[in-house]
């Protein structure tokens, strides 16, 4: 099954597989000695040496491949916590004693569509890593055995040239030192898209998995009614059954809100433990992605500036932004599973109930009285709000190193 395939080939991207992690291990430090070569080489050790906007882009370029690394060695260190997620996420919560519900919540979660839908992004994903890595290597070649130049133009990173190989003179040197540079740029991606990828998947299975226990619970009063639509009122005993039938519904409403409140416990745990897994990584990625979206931004502003460039460093502005934005928008998931959950429990005929199922409503009302956030620090978190505050910070720190360098 292609679903299958694809999930354990994330897997083994992040080196969450025994059978393949030596292998992947060994290609990660040759692509990091290629790095810190092409560090070297580039004359950006240390990092004081830079001077113009274009030189500092490349050696920011180089260090975000090396921190990108980093992403394994944390995947890595987790690999139980990233299985135990991935096997928990298509069965996160069974309605074991419940045969009416569970048939209900398997038709609200959709796990098929579920499942297409992370084939789908995931093929795109990899798709698109594998062009914007290849189209620029193939250009290049073309130029260059046209000797019409500018082939350089189209890498973002200047290539790494050894000191005793001209590359204008062999058209083989220049596509094996094009090719290691390709190579590093997927290698080091592909950990980073795999992490994305798992992370999209199991963010929407919490999504879904809440989806269907609001939707449940938009239900609950009518499935409290066609349970206790046996106990009717008989004659001059209207009094005697009504009581009976107010009982049997308080038990019904009862039972079917423990289970409903069981389900969010398991969506709730399952949260938990994806925030403490995923959060060192996105607090990673929003940091390098910001620097990165500052240095294009500062690029692009220059005025001499050559159109093929420019259009480069835009199209890169673009993907940081959008990428920045996904991540943070993926954030506002976690925020409100307890607040819609409240407001979807607060919702049913509680009130109307006996006091003993009103007092269980309300402790459960207090109980999750909180939200859970991939926190940034004490005031700031993962979501929408968190995105214009970055957007905020960018532009303050462009104008700064516009104003300095007029």
């Amino acid at each position: 099954m292609l679903f299958d395939r694809l999930l354990k080939l994330t897997e083994a991207n992040l080196l969450c597989r025994s059978e393949v992690q030596y292998v992947r291990a060994l290609f990660l430090f040759a692509c990091v000695c290629y790095t810190v070569l092409s560090l070297i080489s580039a004359g950006y050790i240390p990092p004081s040496r830079v001077r113009t906007s274009q030189e500092m882009a490349e050696c920011l370029m180089h260090y975000a491949f090396l921190f990108c690394n980093s992403y394994y060695l944390i995947t890595w260190r987790k690999k139980s916590h990233i299985r135990s997620l991935i096997t928990d996420a298509l069965n996160l919560h069974v309605y074991s004693d419940d045969d009416q519900l569970e048939r209900l919540h398997g038709e609200l979660v959709d796990r098929g569509r579920l499942r297409s839908r992370f084939v789908r992004i995931s093929l795109f994903i990899y798709g698109s890593l594998l062009t914007l890595a290849c189209t620029p290597l193939l250009v290049a070649s073309l130029l260059f055995q046209s000797k019409s130049g500018g082939y350089e133009q189209l890498f973002l990173i200047r290539l790494w040239k050894p000191a005793d190989w001209n590359i204008d003179d062999s058209f083989f040197v220049f596509v094996f030192v094009c090719s290691l540079q390709t190579v590093t740029i997927v290698f080091t991606n592909v950990g980073m898209f795999s992490v994305l990828c798992l992370y999209y998947f199991q963010t929407e299975v919490c999504r879904r998995e809440t989806d269907s226990l609001i939707e449940l619970l938009a239900r609950i009063d009518n499935l409290v009614t066609e349970r206790t639509s046996n106990c009717q009122r008989y004659g001059s005993h209207y009094y005697y059954h009504r009581e009976r039938r107010n009982r049997a519904k308080d038990r019904v409403y009862y039972r079917l809100i423990g289970r409903c409140f069981q389900h969010h416990r398991s969506i709730y745990r399952y949260t938990r433990k994806l925030l403490s897994v995923y959060k060192p990584i996105m607090m990673a990625l929003v940091a390098v992605n910001f620097l990165c979206a500052v240095t294009f931004i500062c690029i692009v502003a220059e005025p001499q500036q050559a159109l093929v460039r420019r259009a480069v460093w835009i199209a890169c502005l673009a993907m940081v932004g959008t990428f920045l934005f996904f991540i943070c928008y993926s954030g506002e998931n976690y925020v409100c599973i307890n607040g819609r959950y409240r407001n979807a429990l607060y919702q049913t005929g509680w009130s109307d109930r006996s006091l003993a199922v009103q007092k269980s409503v309300l402790l459960q009302l207090t109980v999750m009285n909180f939200e859970m956030r991939m926190s940034v620090s004490s005031g700031l978190y993962l979501s929408c709000v968190f995105y214009t505050y970055l957007l905020r910070k960018a532009y303050a720190v462009v104008n700064f190193l516009l104003n300095v360098k007029n």
